[in-house]
């Protein structure tokens, strides 16, 4: 009888989480001087939302505030502070300044996202005033990752509904 012995090593091997945010070029995030938080498509299954502002509402220090009932406007505080101190990215072009989160955020469904990337905390030496609180940088799927058709709807418990239809056409190179 012949017995062979075999010794197993354990080998974690995983490619490094790339940020954005932290040098404004792409960088592995345990390289980046700002900690940044990377929310992916596991996040957005687990936590479901209609739109990014609803996804913003679930992430530690990060709380979407409705400010006006009656037109659905709001913004996005991070760690306390105040809406116009949050700078809002969307594939790496700022969404209208301090004003960002009021306008257009409801709108954006989720099913766009590919994923968000949130600095909380000062970066306004990179960024500018505007990213005194942190940055949110949304990054949305390309063309050929999303499926032809898509169909959302979402009800919530007070009656509220938000249904988006989305195609996707390829319309040349």
């Amino acid at each position: 009888v012949n017995t062979v012995d075999f010794q197993m090593k354990s080998r974690k091997e995983e490619l490094e989480e790339v940020s954005v945010i932290g040098t404004i070029k792409e960088t592995v995030r345990s390289e980046s001087p700002i900690v940044t938080d990377i929310y992916d498509k596991k996040y957005f299954d687990k936590s479901p939302g209609p739109s990014i502002i609803d996804l913003m509402d679930r992430m530690n220090g990060v709380r979407a505030q409705v400010n006006c009932n009656v037109c659905g406007t709001g913004d996005i505080h991070i760690n306390g502070l105040e809406g116009p101190y949050t700078l809002i990215v969307l594939d790496g072009i700022p969404v209208m300044g301090g004003l960002s989160s009021v306008y257009g955020l409801s709108g954006i469904p989720s099913f766009l996202l590919d994923k968000i990337e949130v600095t909380k905390g000062p970066a306004s030496s990179v960024y500018g005033s505007e990213a005194v609180a942190g940055v949110i940088h949304a990054f949305t799927k390309r063309a050929n990752k999303n499926p032809e058709i898509h169909f959302q709807n979402f009800t919530t418990s007070q009656g509220e509904v938000n249904t988006d239809l989305g195609f996707n056409v390829l319309a040349g190179k």
